[in-house]
């Protein structure tokens, strides 16, 4: 199984995905769509949120810290 992170909109502002399809999901502007493509040929659009990304802190007073660093993560899955 892949996986591929896809911006809603372009530079331009357009978009490939319907309104209706947007909504639905609960993306606007500048939001971030995770496309995972399936052995059967489906394709599963999820909205991506810059929580589900974090690492959950032991000390969320350092969260301002932890989020200046630039990380680069591979996801892998199953």
């Amino acid at each position: 199984m892949s996986a591929e992170i896809i911006k809603v909109y372009d530079e331009k502002g357009h978009t490939v995905l319907k309104k209706r399809i947007l909504r639905h999901l609960g993306v606007g502007k500048g939001g971030l769509i995770l496309a995972v493509l399936r052995s059967d040929g489906t394709v599963v659009l999820r909205p991506l949120r810059r929580e589900d990304l974090l690492a959950r802190l032991g000390s969320p007073e350092r969260e301002d810290e932890v989020l200046r660093e630039r990380v680069k993560t591979r996801y892998d899955l199953a």
